[in-house]
């Protein structure tokens, strides 16, 4: 009779049979209802219906609204020249404009791709990407763009990479795309105009923050010493005293054990080794090559006729800025600053037209995607490890 009901499909009805604990076999299982089952199946269909989380849709709903007030904003301002400039637009420019903001979600991927190969975990590159455009999705709809990091760290692990590993893979990212930043203070110094002490700490400030993000990856690379948050916490009377009373002893003890591993993983990519440090600076600048030639070729196909090195430094600025921004995922600010910083570059109408069509290819089209990746990711289970043979 046991052997019989492990036989029997999942599907066929089983009437409930009580076994006590102490009687059971070893190999014994529980006979399924498919009554119960497809109340499950029902139940998973639901989850997966209902797709993004309310706040996330709210998010966007408040992201979605306040940039479309804004561009209807600059664009009344000449909407009846407007049409006219799209309708002289060249739409093989546009096209190469969008192709290189599809070029610049792959270099990212392949980032991602270098950095989780040299920690020894096997994910695809299409995968990277999904998490790449989700982490996205999640910045656009959060404020100061906070959201993006912490969701790529939780979409790493769920692709079954341990937490600590898919922390020190966010940093070194976060890192990569960091470094050009360090040049920018005095650029935006003299394109803005910004002038005295306040315009002095406003260029200053933010490389200073980079810095201090840096020297502690480094830091915590060269030091011998695993961090151990623990043992440092209960070294100071009042600190474990207020430990003690809490009962939080087992989330700072797991949290200084993700420490020790984001540690490991930074050492080993830097240890990763030459090809490895090649195929991190190749995806970094061809990233910022692919991102920052969107400007110049959606000018090309308005005809408009441009400066290219002052354009590229103007963009650049504009991203610098924008992590900046209060409000979600920079909505408003982003259209209000290019217009200043564009405005003696190119003429009225055009200028409506390039913020309207510079946003519809490097932000919309990253938030539709990013949430239909978004929401795929969070509907399918988590994987297991999937970490190399060395």
């Amino acid at each position: 009779m046991r052997n019989c009901t492990r036989l029997c499909p999942k599907t066929l009805y089983i009437p409930p049979v009580s076994i006590h604990p102490r009687n059971r076999p070893r190999n014994w299982c529980a006979p399924t209802n498919k009554y119960s089952l497809t109340k499950e199946h029902k139940l998973s269909g639901a989850r997966a219906m209902s797709g993004i989380n309310p706040r996330l849709k709210r998010g966007l709903w408040l992201t979605a609204g306040l940039s479309l007030a804004t561009l209807g904003f600059i664009v009344q301002r000449s909407y009846k020249q407007i049409w006219t400039v799209f309708m002289d637009a060249s739409p093989l420019y546009l096209g190469m404009a969008l192709l290189a903001v599809a070029v610049s979600w792959l270099m990212r991927a392949l980032r991602l791709k270098v950095i989780t190969h040299a920690l020894h975990y096997r994910v695809s590159v299409y995968n990277l990407g999904r998490v790449f455009l989700a982490s996205c999705f999640a910045g656009g709809v959060t404020p100061f763009n906070s959201g993006t990091y912490p969701t790529m760290i939780y979409l790493l692990n769920r692709q079954g990479i341990p937490l600590g590993k898919a922390t020190a893979t966010t940093a070194v990212d976060a890192a990569c795309t960091s470094l050009i930043y360090l040049l920018l203070p005095p650029v935006l110094f003299r394109l803005t105009g910004l002038s005295g002490t306040l315009g002095t700490w406003a260029a200053v400030i933010p490389a200073l923050a980079i810095l201090f993000f840096l020297g502690a990856l480094v830091v915590m690379t060269v030091h011998k010493k695993d961090p151990d948050l623990l043992a440092w916490v209960k070294r100071h009377p009042s600190w474990a005293r207020l430990l003690l009373k809490s009962g939080r002893e087992g989330k700072v003890a797991a949290f200084s054990e993700e420490l020790r591993h984001l540690k490991k993983g930074i050492r080993a990519i830097a240890r990763s080794g030459f090809w490895s440090l090649l195929g991190l600076l190749f995806s970094t600048i061809a990233y910022w090559v692919a991102f920052l030639a969107v400007t110049p070729l959606i000018l090309q196909a308005l005809r408009q006729a441009f400066d290219y090195g002052s354009i590229m430094l103007r963009q650049m600025v504009v991203q610098f800025l924008l992590p900046m921004i209060p409000t979600l995922g920079g909505s408003g600010g982003a259209e209000g600053l290019s217009y200043w910083l564009f405005r003696d570059q190119i003429a009225g109408a055009a200028l409506s037209a390039y913020i309207l069509l510079w946003r519809a290819c490097t932000f919309y089209s990253a938030m539709i995607f990013g949430g239909i990746m978004l929401t795929s990711l969070l509907t399918r289970k988590r994987k297991t490890s999937v970490r190399q043979q060395r």
